[in-house]
């Protein structure tokens, strides 16, 4: 007891130190904003709609396929919500009677008119082409003319689907397009899920979807047909396979042996892979899925969540031969030979059905002997890897090590979707000021032969910039190499209002100054698991902190309309939350602390920010006043983080003996 209450002083003078001591005393100059020229296309205009009116038809094909039919009436759709004028649809059995924008694969195409290429375009790809005075909107009959419906809408009609909840429509009364177009667009990536905010793609959330051209298999809401359909590749784990009470109690053998000797079951569990019995209860669960589902994409084969490895002699035969004995993933050794045994049996089936895994805890290692057929996709996970520096060139621990396990996968495998963290994982709310590493990593993993990345979020909220960081990775995913600047430059101003260029201006600072940043002569990290204190997640001087303080009040003073308020106050919440947990600016020891976390706790709640991580939400504010938990620090307003036990204490005395020795 004593010594605990030693180390509780020790903290709590270490937090003084930090919040009282100035760092630096020399202040910042204000922040000025940049005058940003906006470009005029001053380049020759049609009009499809002039007034209200227009001599223009959709035209699709009379066999049109459903996502190209989608497609045709999206267009209806916003045109008439920018205009307020219904173009009508016609189908391509009709003989052109004037000016058309021609949708999709038509009889239109041919000799002396245009060509579509649909092989180089894929199944997203898609060319937008004026041809005379008609337009023209073709490209991969799965999605690619949809996505071209929305790039046009984008491109040259000024709409922006920025979140679920923010979508920009013009209205106007004259719509007009630059008189020559001509673009071809296909996508670096075939496999895009940007979904840091995961409800974005999901229910009914399909024009966002669309327009961020996501095609993961978390993008539920366009997974149907008519909006193309999705790219179902997804790793899967054991526990939906083989951990059931039933295998266990009639098979215990099964299950992977520990070091002291016990079989493994359940969420925390992996099966056995060099048991014969084990590998056939694969082979036959892949064949019952493709019989069933002949069209099936992809079957999820992954291992579970865990570092276990069997130990049994076998499997540890395995790992020698395959030269990963000793390191953390040995069972990658053993899941990608029954793998391949799971692969042959489906050629004999003729069943082109792919495999999902991760690279990841038990399976982080590669083998160093066999190698995996081209069905096989690897969602590659470094869990480890620091956010703050580009994964090309940091020299961090984790990340040092992860490129060096990806370096010995892709001698064995083809196919990698980088499984990637985008936000906090201990605390959603807090920073994760990625933006500086983001273009780097996606070029890195596009030179390297990836073909696509996974968001491992599931927040349902707008923290921590998440909107605008999942449109970034959107816009970067289908190309790499887009201008950074231009792409702020267009989600700021109508996203965050007049004071964008103060966000943008917090993005700069936080990412490419103060995270990562070197004390003391050591270059500081921070991965997914790094709380506010982390000194590589921000490290932040007395003079910076005055400095982003005025960022934020001059963004919200100039936020024209109350959603874009809203967005920036959301946004500066994060801020707030790491001055709290790092007892800072007004949430110092010697400022009215308690007074704020009662105000910050009450804004969280207010704006719907109240998602701390994936299964657990802040208190409410009836409980922190009954219980006075804005004594604590926002890392501590769950009870998940408290102990269930504590909600039943009576004061708050009670509640921190409970939290502590309970």
């Amino acid at each position: 007891m004593k010594k605990i209450m030693k180390y509780l002083a020790a903290a709590l003078a270490l937090l003084i130190l930090i919040g009282t001591i100035p760092v630096s005393a020399k202040a910042m100059a204000p922040f000025v904003p940049k005058e940003i020229d906006i470009a005029v296309d001053a380049a020759p205009k049609m009009s499809l709609i002039k007034d209200g009116q227009s001599e223009y038809a959709i035209v699709r094909g009379a066999d049109a396929s459903p996502s190209e039919i989608t497609a045709a009436e999206k267009l209806q759709e916003y045109m008439e919500r920018i205009s307020g004028y219904r173009l009508p649809i016609v189908t391509d059995g009709e003989s052109a009677a004037g000016k058309e924008i021609i949708v999709g694969k038509t009889n239109r195409e041919g000799a002396g008119t245009y060509a579509v290429n649909r092989e180089e375009l894929g199944d997203d790809g898609f060319i937008l082409r004026t041809v005379g005075e008609n337009i023209v909107i073709a490209g991969g009959e799965k999605r690619g003319t949809l996505y071209g419906v929305f790039d046009f809408l984008e491109k040259f009609l000024g709409c922006r689907w920025f979140s679920n909840e923010v979508i920009i429509v013009p209205e106007v009364k004259t719509v007009a397009v630059p008189a020559e177009i001509d673009e071809l667009e296909v996508p670096a990536f075939v496999y895009r899920s940007p979904q840091i905010n995961y409800n974005a793609c999901t229910g009914d959330n399909i024009d966002y979807t669309l327009a961020n051209r996501i095609t993961g298999h978390a993008a539920t809401a366009v997974a149907a047909p008519q909006y193309g359909g999705i790219v179902d590749y997804q790793p899967g784990n054991a526990a939906w396979l083989i951990m059931t009470d039933e295998l266990y109690s009639a098979h215990p053998d099964w299950f992977a042996l520990d070091e002291k000797g016990n079989r493994v079951f359940g969420e925390y569990g992996s099966p056995c892979m060099s048991n014969e019995e084990v590998v056939q209860f694969y082979i036959d669960y892949a064949l019952r899925r493709v019989a069933a589902e002949p069209d099936l994409a992809c079957i999820g084969m992954g291992l579970n969540d865990t570092a276990l490895s069997c130990q049994c002699e076998s499997c540890k035969a395995i790992y020698r031969e395959e030269g990963t004995i000793g390191k953390v993933g040995e069972s990658g050794a053993t899941l990608v030979r029954m793998l391949n045994r799971v692969s042959d049996a489906l050629d004999e089936v003729g069943a082109d059905t792919k495999f999902g895994i991760h690279a990841y805890a038990a399976s982080a290692e590669a083998p160093k002997k066999t190698k995996l057929t081209d069905r096989t996709v690897i969602f590659f996970a470094p869990i480890g890897t620091c956010y703050a520096h580009p994964f090309e060139t940091d020299t961090y621990e984790g990340t040092v090590n992860h490129r060096r396990q990806l370096e010995e996968w892709v001698k064995v495998a083809n196919n990698f979707i980088q499984f990637d963290y985008p936000c906090n994982y201990d605390h959603w709310n807090a920073p994760y000021p990625l933006w500086a590493a983001l273009q780097p990593n996606i070029q890195y993993f596009y030179e390297n032969n990836f073909i696509g990345l996974f968001n491992c979020g599931g927040a349902e909220h707008d923290t921590s910039l998440f909107n605008m960081t999942a449109w970034l990775y959107g816009k970067l995913l289908w190309d790499p190499y887009r201008d950074m600047e231009a792409l702020y430059n267009d989600f700021l101003p109508l996203y965050y209002g007049d004071g964008w260029q103060y966000v943008r201006e917090y993005i700069r600072i936080t990412s490419e100054e103060l995270t990562g940043r070197e004390v003391l002569g050591v270059t500081r990290h921070f991965d997914r698991t790094c709380g506010p204190g982390k000194t590589g997640l921000l490290s932040i001087k007395t003079a910076e902190l005055k400095y982003i303080d005025g960022l934020w009040a001059s963004a919200k003073a100039l936020a024209a309309k109350d959603w874009q308020l809203t967005n920036v106050r959301r946004a500066e919440v994060s801020y707030r939350i790491w001055k709290a947990d790092t007892f800072r600016g007004e949430f110092s020891l010697f400022s009215k602390r308690r007074a704020n976390n009662r105000q910050l706790l009450n804004d969280v709640w207010e704006l719907g920010l109240t998602q701390h991580g994936f299964d657990h939400m802040y208190v409410t504010v009836e409980e922190s006043e009954r219980l006075h938990i804005y004594n604590l620090t926002p890392r501590y307003w769950t009870w998940r983080m408290l102990g269930n036990s504590a909600r039943e204490a009576k004061n708050f005395p009670q509640l921190v003996w409970r939290w502590i020795f309970d």
